[in-house]
């Protein structure tokens, strides 16, 4: 069913209104990996706790917001008569008349170059966590080893050989 304008004009703002969250979002999960980057390199793990649970939190939020938009733009879709499944952002857009649909495509290349961003972030604290972890392996191995006997150490003992007999007689060899 059809909407009228002004209800296609109320939805592109309630999703330029979740856009422009979800970009905020994204700017504080970024300040966040920084700060969990910093942790790793000062090996902070009370702090790293910390990050990790507000993280989550905020992916969670950013989750929220995604559905959001989603439902905003299934919604604006129907309006339009748009009738694809997968409908996106640069579809409704040019369907939209009268609105500013710069800004908009601003935000989502705002919000694209976040996620980039934050991505190789991860990538980059997820090489120094795995660096991390290895050196306190190597460090565990090194004092186990000054406490642990060597495997190559066996105790003195002396244990009978048992020889095979000196001469073999017909009844052995058969």
């Amino acid at each position: 069913m059809p909407l009228s304008k002004q209800n296609i004009l109320d939805m592109f703002d309630s999703l330029e209104a979740v856009m422009v969250n979800s970009f905020r979002l994204c700017e504080f999960l970024y300040n966040l990996t920084k700060e969990e980057r910093q942790a790793l390199l000062e090996g902070k793990a009370d702090d790293l706790m910390a990050l990790a649970k507000k993280k989550e939190t905020v992916v969670a939020e950013m989750e929220k917001s995604e559905n959001a938009r989603s439902k905003i733009m299934g919604q604006l879709a129907l309006g339009l008569g748009i009738e694809s499944k997968e409908v996106t952002l640069t579809d409704l857009l040019s369907r939209l008349e009268g609105v500013d649909a710069e800004q908009v495509q601003r935000l989502q290349q705002g919000i694209l170059a976040l996620q980039s961003e934050i991505r190789e972030l991860n990538n980059g604290n997820y090489a120094l966590a795995t660096l991390n972890l290895q050196r306190l392996e190597a460090v565990q191995g090194y004092i186990m080893g000054i406490f642990s006997t060597p495997t190559y150490y066996h105790p003195v003992v002396n244990v009978p050989t048992v020889e095979p007999p000196t001469s073999w007689g017909m009844d052995h060899l058969a």
